[in-house]
């Protein structure tokens, strides 16, 4: 896709994005303004720190999509390890009425994040997820991997009927407050993360595929015919053809 538009329909075309708040928050929020990196629209992790990136389309669409019903009754999200606040800017959209926080511990990015926003209902702050006192949230959405005990510390800070969705010691939980917890564990997730390194795998193998071929021509004066392929290439298109296959059978390949 070359436009945050473009990119938002084949998220819809492979029902990634399926509620009209999520994609009207994610096409009023253009990638381009968070990633310094090429291509911001691809499906693809973009650097926006030295070791800190922007998530994937397909993320960030299915993080929205299973937060939408709790942020179209809300009136208080949290956003922790926000970032430059690429996904506090979407949650800001979707609940255009609730007043929307998003916290990260780098100064950088919180300085990023408030320089980009212009939303009058989102306010950014530096701090650790523990140190943060605000309470009595409606939804609190989490960026990071984090330990059993910050995950409590966070459900308690809930009102009655909240809902936090976060990352518990590497396994997806959504809760209610009230309600019991649900492990997604790679559900909806294991997609996106399976796209990404069959893509890193694929530009690996075009590489490859690329300096033998180059090799060969050097060596012919030419460009080789199917006969005269080089034995190391033979390996090499076979894998690529695999995971081309793989990436159509995820059905994400097009975003």
């Amino acid at each position: 896709p070359l436009s945050q538009e473009s990119l938002v329909l084949q998220l819809k075309k492979v029902n990634l994005v399926k509620t009209p708040q999520v994609e009207y928050a994610l096409t009023q929020t253009d990638r381009a303004l968070f990633t310094s990196e090429d291509s911001p629209y691809e499906n693809k992790p973009k650097k926006i720190l030295s070791a800190e990136v922007l998530t994937s389309p397909t993320s960030q669409a299915l993080t929205l999509e299973l937060l939408s019903e709790a942020a179209s009754k809300a009136s208080k999200i949290l956003d922790v390890g926000c970032g430059n606040g690429y996904l506090s800017q979407c949650l800001a959209r979707m609940a255009p009425e609730a007043q929307v926080f998003g916290i990260d511990i780098h100064k950088n990015l919180v300085k990023q994040a408030r320089e980009i926003s212009s939303l009058s209902n989102l306010k950014f702050m530096r701090c650790e997820a523990h140190e943060f006192t605000e309470e009595d949230f409606d939804l609190i959405n989490v960026g990071f991997s984090c330990t059993k005990d910050l995950h409590e510390n966070l459900m308690n800070k809930l009102v009655p009927g909240g809902v936090c969705l976060c990352p518990v010691e590497n396994r997806w939980i959504i809760a209610e407050k009230g309600g019991e917890l649900e492990d997604l564990g790679e559900t909806g997730f294991s997609e996106m993360r399976k796209e990404e390194q069959l893509e890193d795998e694929l530009a690996k193998l075009e590489q490859e595929i690329k300096s033998v071929f180059k090799d060969c021509e050097v060596q012919l004066g030419r460009k080789p015919n199917a006969s005269e392929y080089p034995p190391e290439l033979i390996p090499l298109l076979k894998q690529r053809r695999k995971v081309i296959a793989k990436l159509k059978a995820l059905e994400t390949y097009t975003v």
